[in-house]
């Protein structure tokens, strides 16, 4: 906390999964007179999930980010997909210090648009916030940059789930086809 802002801002390092790219990422509480809390139900969330909570992850592209790892003859520019998979990694680590043991969260729906193109070697960062919590659904506002300009923006809803239960279901799906 500053002596200007009495908006926590918190730094760590995370890791996209299974493309190698480290990212610096942030999290900003807002002012504690504008918070909406939402108290967890039926023990979903073990901390107090907030409307307007920020977090942000920035990407120095790299060639493995490339459109052109999806199709071949498409730009050699930072992919869509990876964009998308961006923003939903930062919406699930915004709330998962807020989830009780044996909780996770899945994604429902994005709705991505894509505005402007990245050349690889490029930073991009994606902001995201929460803009509302209706019972186990959280849906996300998001912004995304490059050193230029905004490239993307986005809304997105997660659902909490149990995981327990969540596996067992796709385990006994899976089981449908094994047995046939």
């Amino acid at each position: 906390m500053n002596a200007h802002s009495s908006e926590l801002v918190f730094r760590d390092i995370v890791f996209l999964w299974g493309v190698g790219a480290a990212f610096s990422a942030e999290k900003t509480l807002p002012e504690e007179e504008n918070l909406h809390v939402h108290k967890g139900e039926e023990g979903f969330m073990g901390k107090d999930l907030t409307v307007g909570m920020k977090r942000e992850l920035t990407l120095k592209t790299r060639p493995e980010h490339s459109a052109q790892r999806f199709f071949h003859n498409l730009p050699d520019v930072f992919a869509t997909p990876f964009l998308g998979g961006l923003m939903e990694q930062v919406c699930a680590e915004l709330i998962d210090e807020h989830l009780e043991p044996g909780m996770q969260s899945v994604g429902m729906s994005m709705n991505l648009k894509h505005l402007a193109p990245t050349p690889l070697g490029m930073e991009v960062k994606v902001v995201a916030e929460i803009t509302a919590i209706e019972g186990r659904k959280l849906i996300f506002s998001l912004e995304a940059f490059d050193e230029v300009e905004k490239i993307g923006e986005a809304t997105h809803e997660r659902f909490i789930i149990k995981a327990d239960k969540f596996n067992a279901r796709v385990q006994e799906k899976a089981q449908k086809i094994s047995s046939s």
